[in-house]
């Protein structure tokens, strides 16, 4: 389901008129870190970016919220147990979505559509709250048309039911296997594709030619597609988890392009990093969080 974009900010015009300009950018962090103490760690960040917010929501993921099993049924999290990881970040103003897991023999015998799991998904959403589903699946074989299709109508009925009751649908896209099958996946209905492998390279080069390629062909909205970026560290204050290879420039200049009116890319999703394993904000480089500051806040 597409919701309207959120706060909106009323401008003053002649004549004691108003005006609603409405902020739709969208800046969203990866955590495997519970509920308190993700949000402790934005408001951190967002102290280290000038006192500037920085996001607009967490995904919550690699801690097995959700699994698709290869007979089809779900394993999931009781909603109290999700509930204590959504709520204190719904509390504080931020959009939470979690993380699926699928099993590659669900999807290749498509058993999922034999029982009710994806309804059992939306009653979970709404009981608990959260925003949506972000589909993570990661197939290491059978690249075939067979496949992508087989997925592709997994990711059409997912998102039907998430927004039957008003939820979202979402996966993540990359450049290997069939993970790369835009041609299908763009037309599935799914509110956010976000990419995982593209923040590695640390200066966006797969991100000019997707924007030139598969997305100019249309069938999703842009302000659906969500471009992941790896924050990155401080050396003296800790070792990196993963070195995503961003400079300040680079970044800088990624985000910039981002904005540019010819490619109006609005949503942008950082990679954790450092927000997981309890490392503070501050071992992060302070830039990271003021290039999300600057992006959240440009026109």
């Amino acid at each position: 389901m597409r919701q309207p974009c959120a706060r909106p900010v009323c401008l003053l015009v002649a004549l004691l008129f108003f005006t609603t300009k409405t902020e739709c950018r969208k800046v969203n962090f990866y955590t495997a870190t519970p509920g308190p103490s993700a949000v402790s760690w934005i408001r951190d960040a967002e102290a280290l970016a000038g006192n500037r917010r920085i996001a607009t929501g967490i995904y919550f993921c690699c801690v097995g919220f959700f699994r698709l099993e290869a007979n089809g049924t779900l394993q999931h999290q009781t909603a109290k147990a999700l509930s204590m990881w959504a709520q204190p970040t719904l509390d504080a103003g931020l959009d939470v979505h979690f993380v699926m897991d699928l099993s590659q023999e669900a999807i290749e015998g498509r058993t999922w559509a034999r029982t009710d799991v994806l309804d059992r998904l939306g009653q979970l959403a709404v009981e608990v709250g959260f925003q949506g589903i972000l589909v993570d699946y990661e197939p290491p074989s059978n690249y075939t048309r067979q496949h992508e299709e087989s997925y592709a109508a997994f990711l059409h009925a997912l998102s039907h039911a998430m927004h039957r009751v008003g939820k979202q649908s979402g996966f993540c896209t990359s450049n290997w296997g069939i993970l790369q099958a835009w041609k299908i996946y763009r037309f599935t209905h799914v509110d956010i594709a976000t990419s995982m492998v593209y923040g590695w390279v640390g200066d966006g080069t797969p991100l000019y030619d997707f924007v030139e390629g598969e997305l100019a062909k249309g069938g999703m909205p842009r302000d659906s597609v969500g471009f992941g970026v790896g924050t990155t560290v401080i050396p003296q204050r800790r070792e990196a988890v993963t070195n995503f290879n961003w400079t300040s420039e680079t970044l800088l200049n990624f985000t910039e392009w981002l904005r540019l009116p010819s490619v109006n890319i609005t949503r942008l999703d950082f990679w954790r990093t450092d927000i997981d394993f309890r490392w503070p904000a501050n071992a992060t480089e302070p830039w990271v969080f003021r290039a999300a500051a600057d992006f959240l806040s440009s026109p």
